[in-house]
């Protein structure tokens, strides 16, 4: 399973085929120099982007749904957190009325569904699935405070190693 975060370029309008060159759009988390060099045009607390989540051939998450992009890995984090307590969870994307939703699917999968549907459904093996939503926060959350010298996540930080604890103890 694969996730990565983007950020999208602040101040330009996405053309209807910008899913043709995302990369003109959206810059990835990991590219420093390009987030460096225009830090000052990003609102740190609308902060827009996407996460592109691939299981094998599956496209899970595409820049199609791009929002607010901490506040999509907080919201996912939540239902994560609400999966382990219940064997579900979900949460919206921050800013359209798009529909997550994590079910057990059996006991050593997952069930990941987006928009009731519309945008897809995987069936991801449990442990992958949580073991990547977990590291990919983080990294993330780490990148978040380098960039912005902020700590606006610091409440999902602490909820990640709580996450992690659960995991270790329940699988």
């Amino acid at each position: 399973m694969e996730i990565i975060s983007y950020i999208k370029i602040p101040n330009i309008k996405l053309p209807d085929d910008f899913e043709q060159e995302p990369e003109k759009y959206f810059i990835h988390i990991d590219d420093k120099e390009r987030i460096i060099n225009i830090i000052n045009q990003f609102d740190q607390d609308y902060l827009e982007g996407a996460l592109i989540m691939k299981y094998k051939n599956s496209q899970i998450l595409c820049f199609e749904l791009w929002d607010y992009v901490g506040d999509l890995w907080a919201y996912l984090l939540n239902a994560v957190e609400e999966f382990l307590m219940n064997r579900k969870g979900e949460c919206y994307l921050p800013d359209q009325p798009i529909k997550i939703e994590i079910l057990e699917n059996r006991y050593d999968s997952i069930k990941f569904i987006v928009g009731e549907g519309k945008y897809g459904c995987t069936i991801i093996p449990k442990l992958i699935f949580l073991q990547t939503i977990i590291n990919e926060a983080e990294h993330f959350f780490m990148r978040f405070n380098e960039y912005f010298m902020s700590h606006q996540y610091n409440f999902h930080v602490n909820q990640l190693v709580k996450l992690r604890a659960t995991l270790v103890s329940d699988f």
